[in-house]
């Protein structure tokens, strides 16, 4: 079986998603159309233009936080409900990393959650070994450009008909993993600032940490500042350039780490 080593000093695993534990299509195909399916229902909830002074006094719990959501795009967006839906339709088709575009996709997202309408389908190998790895007593950490909320969500509704530990179908991994980071609490994946404040955090040294990733510009990024980084290769992945496959590891699945 093809095999790569791990650094046997590596005491923490930091998880990418998209293309990593769980398949692109997944977040393409199921949870932005699902995302732009409600759009309408969350936007026309309220009066345009949304400001401060025009937050509706009859407004659920749910509601408010959505609608001081909404008050974090710029004015210009947010002066009639026609323009907010254009602007959030554009950063979606264009697969944007826009900070309160994630915000507000964890929060319809969760929505879709708790109704059992979404459930994650992890690689299989990838539940195995997060389990296995926190059993060993390795810290686990997710760094993805979805906010810290969608990462938890997807986390916590892991599809699992067969697994004997599932609640109903649902597995829940939230409980080993360490911590969360996404593009607002530590920065871009693509700068490698990002990374130096993620060793930080962990309190781990570099060489230390593992970083896993289906995306080359990430894995270059976590190098740079000493982090041993992976190269997971997923069906539906973006192909590699053969210097790529020459300059990095690569895996296939979790499985051929030893």
């Amino acid at each position: 079986m093809y095999q790569v080593a791990v650094n046997a000093s590596v005491k923490a695993i930091v998880l990418d998603i998209e293309g990593t534990i769980c398949s692109i299509s997944f977040v393409k195909e199921v949870l932005f159309p699902y995302f732009i399916s409600r759009l309408p229902k969350v936007l026309g909830r309220y009066p345009y233009p949304l400001t401060v002074e025009n937050i509706p006094n009859d407004l659920t719990e749910n509601e408010e936080l959505m609608y001081h959501i909404l008050l974090k795009f710029q004015p210009e967006y947010r002066s009639s409900y026609e323009a907010l839906d254009k602007y959030i339709r554009n950063l979606v088709s264009m697969d944007v990393k826009q900070p309160v575009l994630k915000e507000l996709q964890g929060f319809v997202w969760q929505v879709g959650y708790h109704n059992k309408d979404l459930k994650a389908p992890l690689y299989p190998d990838a539940i195995e070994n997060i389990v296995k790895w926190s059993k060993e007593g390795k810290k686990l950490y997710i760094y993805s450009s979805g906010s810290v909320r969608a990462q938890k969500l997807l986390l916590g509704h892991v599809d699992a008909a067969n697994n004997p530990d599932a609640d109903s179908g649902i597995l829940n991994l939230n409980k080993y993993i360490s911590d969360y980071f996404d593009t607002i609490n530590v920065g871009s994946k693509v700068e490698s600032k990002s990374y130096s404040k993620i060793i930080d955090i962990i309190g781990h040294s570099p060489e230390e940490i593992l970083f896993l990733t289906d995306n080359v510009n990430e894995a270059k990024n976590a190098l740079h500042v000493g982090i041993n980084s992976i190269i997971v290769v997923r069906d539906g992945n973006a192909e590699l350039s053969k210097d790529d496959k020459e300059n990095y590891k690569l895996i296939y699945s979790f499985n051929n780490l030893v």
